[in-house]
């Protein structure tokens, strides 16, 4: 489980009672929300920066399946902003041996039809990755953005919103998670047994969260 998912369940899932780490002479009691709805799904995620990933590999959907999946885990599909994020991501692949997937990101022409946006963010986008020749609306339907690998680099192409791919969504952490989070590290906190605990509650369903926000996640 992510650092990310680690914190921020904390901050959602213990229902009954609190949960105290020790280490040394540090001890830190994490209290409960009371507001819990629905059920906390459990996605392998991998962090970088302010930002969690899940790497679709369950199913293949059209954009907007993938995008209706990431929601209901509480995420969006994955609006890529820079090289860097780029990169990790491609290396991401890389090492789970999918390279010969296609994935789904946030970027679309919908609803007008010009300008890229980001379909999480809902504005337009300042960062491409485009493969040669693209974007090149070629079958004049082709209003999303999906990845594959072209010489060994995670490209960009231009295609139509209802082929099926996989897809990668990603949560960005909400300010009181990346507190907690800086907290536990300062102080050199194991959160091992935090972890453990979590898992259980998880595996055995009995824990949800408040809703399908990212602050619930």
């Amino acid at each position: 489980m992510s650092g990310c998912v680690i914190v921020c369940v904390l901050f959602a899932i213990l229902a009954s009672s609190s949960v105290t780490a020790e280490n040394g002479n540090t001890t830190l009691v994490f209290d409960v929300f009371e507001n819990i709805t629905e059920k906390v799904p459990s996605l392998k995620l991998i962090h970088f920066g302010r930002k969690s990933y899940y790497i679709g590999d369950i199913f293949k959907g059209n954009f907007y399946h993938a995008e209706q999946f990431c929601r209901y885990h509480g995420m969006n599909l994955v609006n890529i902003e820079s090289k860097t994020e780029m990169h990790f991501l491609e290396d991401a692949i890389l090492e789970k041996g999918d390279s010969a997937l296609h994935y789904w990101m946030s970027g679309t022409r919908l609803p007008d039809q010009e300008r890229w946006i980001s379909f999480t963010s809902a504005r337009g986008m300042s960062y491409f990755n485009w493969s040669p020749g693209e974007p090149n609306n070629a079958f004049k339907n082709e209003y999303c953005i999906e990845m594959r690998f072209v010489d060994k680099e995670l490209k960009w192409n231009d295609v139509g919103c209802t082929n099926e791919f996989n897809f990668i969504c990603e949560a960005t952490w909400t300010h009181d998670c990346q507190k907690l989070y800086d907290y536990l590290i300062k102080h050199d906190m194991d959160l091992k047994n935090i972890t453990d605990i979590i898992d259980t509650k998880l595996n055995n369903n009995q824990y949800q969260t408040e809703n399908t926000s990212v602050k619930a996640q």
